[in-house]
């Protein structure tokens, strides 16, 4: 059974348009987070590196599709914000520190929030269209 999943979730990424995939990104980061603090609670200190690094790999492609020229000041601040949120990953890694991983949850889902909003008025036609939909990378499979 569990190989259908991976071949539904597969297919799901694979047709989801650009601004699905990036809300899938987040999520992915959030998924991903929350089971390294679950591994740390149970000692799992392989479990918690394999999930921290899922995390960092998302953060790095949403990093990566980040274009200046789109909104030079908002893509700064992103940029800002994903090169602090990988910091305190590593850090929590490191420390085996579960309380740091709690504030990128917590930005993850502002993050998500926000974007969730930009593209339901985006398909709405309230808004022009989201910077960077062209560029977004692939998502980080699960």
């Amino acid at each position: 059974m569990n190989q259908y999943v991976g071949v539904y979730q597969d297919v799901g990424v694979k047709t989801a348009d650009k601004q699905q995939q990036l809300l899938m990104l987040y999520e992915g980061a959030i998924k991903f987070t929350s089971q390294a603090k679950e591994m740390m609670a149970q000692g799992d200190k392989a479990g918690k590196a394999e999930r921290l690094t899922k995390v960092i790999s998302i953060i790095d492609a949403l990093h990566g599709s980040l274009d200046p020229e789109v909104a030079e000041e908002f893509v700064e601040n992103l940029s800002k914000l994903y090169e602090y949120m990988t910091l305190q990953v590593t850090k929590a890694n490191i420390s085996d520190n579960s309380d740091i991983l709690d504030e990128v949850i917590r930005l993850l889902n502002v993050l998500h929030e926000g974007w969730v909003d930009a593209v339901n008025q985006n398909r709405a036609g309230n808004t022009k269209p989201l910077p960077n939909m062209e560029t977004m990378p692939s998502a980080v499979s699960a």
